[in-house]
């Protein structure tokens, strides 16, 4: 899994981003998360939904 994450304006509310590609046996998927941050304490949950919703369509590794 390869991956890549921001916030703009940070640490003032702002978009968040969490995104990459995971390469498993029969391709590539690609995904990206954007999350409107509105405080510190949401900049962690990118990577929880991300992966929980990666797990949910299979291609979490």
């Amino acid at each position: 899994m390869k991956l890549h994450y921001g916030w703009v304006n940070a640490p003032q509310p702002g978009p968040g981003w969490w995104g990459g590609w995971v390469e498993r046996e029969g391709g590539i998927y690609s995904f990206a998360l954007d999350l409107g941050i509105r405080e510190a304490a949401d900049a962690p949950r990118r990577e929880a939904l991300g992966r929980a919703a990666l797990q949910l369509l299979g291609i979490r590794p």
